[in-house]
């Protein structure tokens, strides 16, 4: 009977070593799950963070976009007008030629009108300069409208800045008429 009561002791001492590794790897994976499930709760939130994040990118491209749409109307618009002043500086061109030419033809008639004739030259000269200064801006402004164009960084600001120098090239141009009318 001693060596039952030693066998069932041995028994229950491997037991109780075995409850106890048992509870303290219980406690470890239930310390994991804690750790895991943590993890999971970040990566949830992080998770929606994400999404809300991505809706609202969503969102500020489709407003980028629509901006870049109507920019790209008004840059056409804009050409458009470039176009129709340009055309009207060539006829302006062929009409201060024509007036060149006549002047010229007037010039031969007395010599007291010799004078005045040459002043009216001189000034379609300098009037001939300025328009074709005026051309060249216009290259530079097409140059630079193309740039803006390809580069497309700061589009409303390149617009109301294209807006602005248009306003004063026609500004301008409605000056010359003047003058030149005035100069007849």
């Amino acid at each position: 009977m001693a060596e039952k009561l030693v066998a069932v002791q041995k028994g229950n001492h491997e037991l109780i070593d075995m409850n106890k590794k048992l509870g303290l790897k219980v406690r470890k994976d239930s310390q994991l799950t804690d750790v895991l499930d943590a993890k999971v709760g970040s990566l949830c939130v992080k998770h929606d963070q994400l999404q809300t994040a991505y809706i609202e990118l969503k969102m500020k491209y489709s407003q980028v976009l629509e901006e870049n749409r109507t920019l790209l109307q008004k840059i056409t618009e804009i050409k458009e007008e470039k176009w129709l002043v340009e055309q009207e500086n060539d006829a302006f061109l062929l009409g201060t030629l024509a007036l060149s030419n006549l002047s010229t033809t007037w010039m031969s008639f007395d010599s007291e009108k010799s004078a005045y004739l040459k002043s009216i030259c001189e000034d379609m000269h300098n009037l001939h300069g300025v328009i074709s200064d005026f051309d060249k801006e216009m290259g530079i402004l097409k140059e630079k409208l193309e740039m803006k164009e390809t580069e497309n960084l700061l589009p409303k600001e390149s617009v109301q800045r294209l807006e602005d120098e248009l306003h004063e090239v026609r500004e301008y141009n409605d000056y010359l008429k003047l003058e030149l009318s005035i100069g007849k």
